[in-house]
């Protein structure tokens, strides 16, 4: 811990900034191999190895963020590839897919993607349908 300026009476404002970044870094470490533990671990090497590349290509062609992008390394070998042979938006080409892939995600977890009507090429928002109850559902147990 190093302050901008010596000699000043209180330090404690500039000392908790510097223990959240100390504490948010090692956060970030942490999971970045708590990930890389979930891509390597569950089965044999050369599987995981697929796997892992599998799920690069998948995080290419379908731009996430970083709270979908967790939800999905966080979850079973199983789910994982589920999620990246049957996860099938209704446009290719959007910028951002994590609400998508956290609710397919969701429902692969809890072994209901087969009930979910499959995603259509061309389907726009006039075909969709909001159901608010189950959308705050949604986001109170994600």
């Amino acid at each position: 811990f190093r302050p901008p300026r010596e000699g000043e009476l209180d330090y404690s404002a500039l000392l908790i900034t510097f223990v959240r970044s100390l504490r948010s870094a090692d956060l970030s470490n942490r999971m970045a191999g708590d990930q890389l533990a979930a891509l390597q671990g569950g089965g044999a090497a050369e599987g995981n190895t697929v796997l892992q590349e599998e799920i690069e290509r998948f995080m290419q062609r379908f731009p996430l963020d970083e709270s979908a992008r967790n939800y999905l390394l966080n979850s079973s070998a199983e789910v994982q590839r589920t999620v990246v042979q049957d996860f099938n938006p209704p446009r290719q080409g959007e910028s951002d897919y994590s609400a998508l892939l956290i609710s397919f995600t969701k429902r692969c977890r809890t072994g209901q993607h087969q009930l979910a009507p499959p995603m259509q090429q061309g389907a726009g928002a006039a075909n969709l349908v909001i159901d608010p109850a189950r959308l705050q559902s949604e986001v109170e147990t994600f």
